[in-house]
């Protein structure tokens, strides 16, 4: 008897800073705008939960499964990277011109919302983080708005998987340190654009890759020159254990002056439907699914991740010079996805291990105090 290969499930870019609990993919990149404000992970390779029960109308944290004609999805029957299946799926078959009467002007809006707009723009998604500030003059209060979207190029070179684009956009905002009392200047504040490719290689085998990459400008607007261009990512090789477990190798590129690269392991476990376990450094987390509120996923969570970047500043006196605002959190959050698609969390955390560095003295560090944070976002 011929046993079908195990579903494989994918899943949509998260909310930045989300778990994207129900899948054990590729851990948040660390670019930096993304070290703490994460960048889309790619489809990502999940082990497969148990069977469940799936409740018609409902959607499941994992996402559709890969098309695979031997073990078809109940959640989506069809190729889920088809645009035409997806466009039936949502607005049901469209009749192109001229069998209708409708026109041409309506047709071409359409047309453009139903096939190429779910190629271009997708899961547009927005985040604000707060870190508190402190009454100490050595103390830095950050706050972070995000703005990112993602677009994708299927069957990139012929793969079976997509290639996923997304340009984002950070705003920072800065308020400290106390120059007089520490000599630490920084502006008001800072930008960070830039745009990441993710790929991964055919998730139905049972090894592969997994590619981050991040191109980006991190600047105050005021210096820009060489090192204001920064380049970092994410490599992993993932090898499938078992039907529940994914081992992954890696390294993680940080390009910072203080960090440049950490090596990445770990063992992604899902047990069953509702708990994902991710043994992954440098970037654990825990995620369990509570019961669900009508059609609406709801899952809590805990993690631990490197925050903060690099940005290259004027300084006071006219010269350039490079910073990084380095720190360390543990998060504890909630996700929730709703039946169409839409998605946010709210989430909060502490930060510790807070140091601000130069370029030209990087071994004169300014330490901050433990602080918090929180940070919510969502997507559509």
């Amino acid at each position: 008897m011929t046993t079908a290969p195990p579903a494989v499930y994918t899943a949509p870019p998260p909310v930045y800073g989300s778990p994207q609990v129900g899948v054990p993919g590729i851990a948040p990149p660390p670019s930096d705008p993304f070290a703490y404000s994460s960048t889309p992970y790619p489809f990502g390779v999940a082990p497969q939960a148990p069977p469940a029960t799936v409740v018609p109308g409902a959607v499941s944290p994992y996402g559709p499964s890969v098309y695979n004609p031997a073990v078809p999805s109940t959640l989506y029957p069809t190729n889920p990277l088809d645009p035409n299946a997806m466009a039936a799926q949502a607005y049901g078959p469209v009749v192109w011109w001229p069998n209708t009467d409708r026109g041409w002007p309506e047709l071409a809006w359409t047309r453009w919302r139903l096939e190429s707009m779910p190629g271009c723009i997708q899961h547009t998604r927005f985040r604000q983080n707060w870190i508190m500030g402190g009454k100490d003059p050595a103390d830095l209060q950050i706050l972070d708005s995000q703005l990112v979207t993602t677009s994708v190029w299927p069957s990139f070179l012929g793969a079976v998987m997509p290639l996923r684009i997304s340009p984002g956009f950070d705003l920072h905002i800065w308020d400290g340190p106390d120059t007089a009392v520490t000599g630490f200047d920084l502006p008001a504040k800072a930008y960070s654009a830039y745009v990441t490719f993710d790929f991964i290689s055919d998730v139905r085998r049972n090894a592969g890759f997994e590619v981050d990459f991040t191109a980006g400008i991190y600047t105050d607007g005021n210096e820009v020159g060489s090192n204001s261009w920064r380049y970092t990512g994410v490599g992993l090789g993932w090898f499938r254990l078992g039907p529940t477990n994914v081992l992954k190798l890696g390294v993680e590129y940080y390009d910072r002056i203080d960090l440049k690269m950490l090596p990445a392991v770990g063992f992604f476990l899902q047990p069953n439907n509702d708990l994902k376990i991710d043994l992954y450094f440098p970037r654990p987390r825990l995620a369990h699914r509570f019961p669900p509120r009508g059609t609406t996923e709801v899952w809590g969570y805990v993690g631990q991740e490197y925050g903060a970047g690099s940005w290259t500043i004027e300084r006071i006196g006219g010269f350039g010079d490079q910073v990084d605002i380095n720190d360390k959190r543990v998060v504890f959050g909630l996700e929730w996805k709703n039946a169409r698609g839409g998605t946010g969390f709210l989430e909060g955390g502490y930060v510790w291990d807070r140091a601000i560095l130069y370029r030209s003295d990087p071994t004169n560090k300014l330490e901050n105090s433990d602080s918090f944070m929180i940070r919510t976002g969502f997507a559509f």
